[in-house]
């Protein structure tokens, strides 16, 4: 068993790069971790600890991406902190496959988490109607973990997860364009396709809008798209290398560069949404400032006349 993860040589070992690699992906999960922790903490505080599912479909969104990167941050930092203790791959084979189950599983729901926030929001501004996710959102968790799980089972049985020389992920660079860059391109591709269109929408919208009740309902729903587009962002920061890296991968040989632009990027998930959710913050801090509460004015003018 172990000899089959010896096949793949440990990168890093013969040039220096092996802790240089492991302790950059290690410094960058520890910060996305503390990151996630932030978020989880303050969106917890925020709703003054109502029940999840009263909450809106936004703010749950918040809480599962966090969540999705958590889980993989917590997983990804197991498997390099156990090839820094042995200067090898992670043994028992066994354990390494579990390793990549789990960080294909999470890596690839975090993916089409940030498909179906896109596809909510394109259902809000376009169509007028957010997506029936159902009872405590179990078509959402159906979508979301059900296509990772069958996928990274069906690769597990064939032997396409283990060692892969740097970490417990995919092997093989056939089964690395299929489950990854293929995959990882299609939605980054879908998901912004999607918000042209939608900040299209906006745009006309915007232009189009009277002040009325209507209005309103629309420039809230806009404003939960734009919103949900800061964490987009974050994804496609987090992401793209790995279509990037997949493509050199495919053709021959990675770039050193571009092995550390992968390393600290894919890492940092938490530290992207982090960044997002503060701007969000503030956004909704200066929206609530410029609400003027009704009739303010009238009422002071009725109380001088009083008197």
């Amino acid at each position: 068993m172990s000899g089959q993860n010896d096949d793949i040589p440990v990168i890093g070992l013969r040039n220096g790069r092996f802790y240089p690699y492991h302790v950059t992906a290690i410094a960058c999960i520890s910060a996305s971790l503390l990151c996630v922790g932030a978020i989880l903490y303050v969106s917890v505080r925020s709703r003054r600890y109502k029940p999840f599912y009263r909450w809106g479909i936004s703010e749950r969104f918040v809480v599962y991406i966090a969540l999705c990167d958590g889980l993989f941050n917590v997983t990804h930092v197991l498997d390099h902190a156990h090839m820094v203790l042995t200067k090898s791959h992670v043994h028992p084979k066994s354990l390494c496959v579990v390793y990549a189950f789990l960080i294909v599983v999470f890596t690839t729901a975090q993916g089409l988490l940030v498909l179906a926030i896109a596809l909510n929001s394109f259902s809000v501004v376009i169509l007028g109607k957010s997506m029936n996710f159902g009872a405590y959102d179990w078509r959402l968790a159906a979508f979301v973990f059900g296509i990772p799980v069958i996928e990274s089972s069906l690769a597990g049985s064939l032997n396409q997860l283990g060692p892969n020389g740097s970490f417990c992920g995919i092997r093989g660079r056939i089964a690395l364009m299929v489950m990854a860059t293929v995959p990882e391109t299609s939605i980054l591709v879908v998901t912004c396709s999607l918000y042209v269109i939608i900040w299209c929408r906006i745009r006309r919208d915007i232009r189009q809008l009277q002040l009325s009740k209507q209005a309103r309902s629309q420039q809230h729903s806009h404003n939960a798209a734009r919103i949900m587009t800061l964490f987009v962002t974050a994804y496609v920061a987090q992401w793209s290398s790995i279509s990037v890296c997949g493509i050199f991968s495919f053709l021959g040989e990675v770039p050193e560069v571009m092995d550390y632009l992968v390393i600290t990027s894919t890492n940092m998930g938490g530290v992207f949404n982090g960044i997002a959710f503060l701007v969000i913050q503030v956004m909704r801090r200066r929206q609530r400032n410029r609400v003027v509460p009704p009739n303010t004015e009238p009422r002071r003018r009725q109380t001088a006349a009083t008197k």
